[in-house]
């Protein structure tokens, strides 16, 4: 039974539950007016610092700080590095890893379950092969697992390839961006359609990345082209309704499934991406832009629903991670989230919005990836997963399901450590319910729910709270 407690409970629990995973920085803010927002950032003195799991958070000394005798202490997060890389020691071998992190919350019944209203229903993943060969595996209610037009949508534990798509570079949601810079998609990825098992070619220039989303009703996305313009597409809901987020950067919902380039603020180029309830351009340099519903935006801003690029006061971003409302990052080292909960009945957001900015995660080590989940609408709590500099990924929040990984189905308050892997991660993707890793030696482990076999070990389960090995094709 879904739950109908009151608004004014349910905000109290949210912001109880929360406190022991975030530490809010210090803003001060000035809003101009209506169309622009100025920000200043006040660095906190103090910020989380190692932590053991269940163990009282000692604080640490900003960057640059001085001790007693006036001597600058290094800040221990400083130093992250890059992530890692693949050095591929096992055959096949994946180079990299995706989640299909649609939410689809009030979809009709599908042939294979009756009980997916209110579900965080996309629960699939899909790795790129040193191949060029991309497999999937998991839920194929709208096609996630491209294994070609007459598949059906029945889920599957068994990781299998995506039919006619070879020579791919990198893999997003249901997308492949290939070696010549097309991008071609299935399942949601493919926004002119309802969602399909047969991938097609996307009608866009060459590109150098892409980001793809769905949520319900809206399916959308954007892509940095090869000339360093963006340019992103998809249908959107009513302008300025309980569920409106997907507007251009000139305010215009979108409405049409041609993809039109979107006007950046002057600076650095734009390396990467995030879309989901609001959209997110990462800088050359580590600076953000961000758009879209108010309450994802990282920043603060007086519109509902904000079209215009606007830096966040968050610098040194190396990495950006959306799902729905809930965004994670890593900016010098440390791991931050930020997003709302909307009611599981009416999908109000709660008001004030608890986590409309960015708020420490205590990760105790330094983060080089971080993954965030789409909004469960059966739970209070954001949950993510971070890989460490030293190869170990963390998870939090819920794990009823063992979706935490630490051996044990008790919610995790603080970051916990993964238990059992074999190698270093390189990189992380967490569901609701479950995550896989890709390590150093190119393999892949999954830990968690297995009832649409997410777990890919070739049949459907129940769940692991421990990593297990994924067959790949």
């Amino acid at each position: 039974m879904r739950s109908t407690r009151s608004v004014p409970d349910r905000a109290v629990r949210v912001a109880a539950g929360v406190a022991a995973l975030f530490v809010l920085p210090p803003l001060v803010v000035a809003v101009a007016s209506c169309t622009s927002v100025e920000v200043s950032h006040t660095i906190p003195a103090e910020e989380e610092a190692a932590v053991d799991s269940g163990a009282e958070v000692e604080a640490s000394p900003e960057a640059g700080a001085s001790d007693a005798d006036g001597d600058a202490r290094p800040d221990p997060y400083a130093d992250a590095g890059p992530p890692r890389q693949v050095h591929c020691a096992v055959t096949p071998c994946a180079v990299a890893l995706t989640s299909t992190s649609a939410a689809d919350v009030i979809g009709s019944e599908t042939e294979w379950s009756p009980d997916l209203l209110f579900d965080v229903r996309a629960k699939a993943y899909c790795v790129l092969l040193d191949s060029g060969r991309v497999a999937c595996w998991g839920t194929n209610d709208r096609g996630e697992l491209g294994r070609g037009q007459d598949a059906g949508v029945r889920p599957s534990g068994k990781a299998d390839f995506v039919v006619g798509v070879d020579g791919a570079k990198e893999i997003t949601e249901t997308c492949a961006v290939l070696g010549d810079g097309s991008v071609t998609c299935w399942g949601f990825g493919d926004h002119r359609s309802d969602g399909s098992n047969a991938p097609t070619t996307l009608p866009l220039p060459p590109v150098k990345t892409v980001r793809v989303g769905h949520r319900v009703g809206s399916d959308f996305g954007c892509a940095i082209l090869a000339s360093d313009e963006l340019s992103c597409w998809g249908y959107g809901l009513e302008p300025l309704g309980p569920q409106s987020a997907y507007v251009d950067a000139g305010g215009t919902p979108y409405a049409a499934v041609d993809a039109t380039v979107v006007a950046l603020p002057a600076g650095p180029a734009p390396s990467t991406l995030a879309v989901g309830d609001a959209t997110f351009i990462l800088r050359s340099g580590g600076g953000v832009l961000s758009w879209g519903d108010q309450r994802v935006l990282g920043r603060p801003s007086s519109l509902a629903l904000d079209p215009y690029p606007t830096p966040l006061r968050l610098d040194g971003v190396t990495a950006i991670d959306v799902a729905g409302a809930n965004v994670c990052a890593v900016a010098r080292g440390r791991a931050y989230c930020w997003g709302y909960y909307p009611d599981p009945v009416t999908d109000d957001r709660i008001p004030p919005p608890v986590r409309s900015l960015p708020e420490i995660v205590s990760v105790p080590e330094p983060v080089t990836q971080i993954s965030t989940a789409p909004e469960d609408f059966a739970s209070d709590y954001q949950r993510g997963c971070a890989v460490v500099a030293g190869g170990l990924v963390y998870c939090w929040g819920k794990n009823e399901r063992g979706q935490v990984g630490d051996g044990t189905r008790t919610f995790a308050q603080v970051p916990a450590k993964v238990a059992g892997l074999p190698a270093p991660a390189v990189s992380v993707r967490a569901l609701g319910e479950s995550a896989c890793a890709l390590l150093e030696d190119g393999s892949i482990y999954c830990w968690g729910d297995d009832t649409a076999g997410t777990l890919g070990r070739g049949g459907i389960g129940t769940f692991s709270t421990k990593p297990e090995r994924v067959t790949l094709p």
